[in-house]
Parts: C-alpha cells; structure tokens; sequence
C-alpha cells in the first residue's frame, strides 16, 4: 500500500513522462536485485560450508541455479509458478513490485483506448495469481495518494489530537 502512494505521488510531482517512470523504476529495482541476489549467493554458500548447522538450509532450494537467477532476474519467478531465488524467501515482493510498476506505469502512460486494456491484461497475466491478489492493496495506496492530494489536506495528526480530549471519552479511565 506504501509503495502505491509513493508511486503515485512520484508521477505527480516528478516523473510526467512513460520514459522517465520507467526508467525511475528500473533503476531503483536494479540497485535491489543485484545485490540482493549476490548476497543470497554468497551467505547461502558460506552458511552451507561454514555454518554451525548447514541442515538449517535443507529447506533452501539450490536446483537449477541458473532457471532461479534467470526467473529472478527478469523479473518472472513469481508469475505462475514460485521459483524461489535460493534461500531469500522475501524477494517475491520485488518480483510483485515490479509488475505493479507496469500495470500502474501502462495505465497511466499509454492513451485510453483498446492497446492499453490488452497492455495491462498482459501485465496482469504476468503478474501470476499472487499479483491479481495483492494489487488492490497496492491500488488503495494510489487511491489514498490520489484523495490526499485532491484534498491537498494540511492537517497533521498532531493538531487532530491536540483538539481530542482523551481523558474525557467514554470509559476513562479505564477499570
């Protein structure tokens, strides 16, 4: 949801144009999964040779290294089917993200009109089952991003508590 609000607002503020979006969100996408993969390589191979327990990675899938690195790195090891890259349980989140990125950057880019229904259908079907899923969650951080700057609310939660008594609600105190 997070990430769907700062996206948001980014093409509000900085990024107007497909070509600065995309290559905004490639850049911050490629500083992550490169080192992210280098070190789930590396702490997977010291832990296995030098570690105190090396069972700890029986879980940890190590076949077909090259299929995990290829999935992982064009960004499809989380569309239809899980292809976990090594023990780094958490990088399906980039994988999602990433797909996020197209179906928001596509639909905000291209002109209305057929091309760009059928562009974010692709996506969407790319984005496997568990992006289907997830991305109204990443939606309503765009929606929350899209009310607040409709609004241009000024409010801080401060001042809303500063006016709220709370030791004169119902209940107080508390037995």
């Amino acid at each position: 949801m997070l990430s769907g609000y700062v996206i948001s607002n980014v093409t509000d503020t900085r990024e107007s144009s497909a070509t600065a979006y995309f290559m905004a969100r490639l850049a911050r996408l490629w500083s992550v999964v490169f080192p992210a993969l280098a070190l789930t390589i590396l702490c997977d191979a010291a832990g296995r040779w030098f570690g105190v327990y090396p069972g700890s990675y029986d879980w940890s899938p190590i076949d077909y290294p090259l299929i995990r690195l290829g999935a992982a790195l064009t960004f499809l090891s989380q569309t239809w089917v899980s292809i976990q890259p090594f023990s780094n349980f958490a990088f399906w989140s980039l994988m999602l993200e990433f797909w996020f990125y197209i179906i928001f950057g596509t639909w905000t880019f291209m002109p209305a009109g057929p091309k760009r229904g059928i562009a974010v259908a692709v996506a969407l079907v790319f984005a496997g089952p568990m992006g289907i899923v997830l991305l109204p969650v990443w939606l309503m951080g765009v929606a929350l991003q899209r009310v607040n700057h409709s609004r241009r609310c000024r409010c801080r939660p401060a001042s809303l508590c500063s006016r709220w008594d709370w030791r004169s609600s119902p209940g107080w105190p508390p037995h």
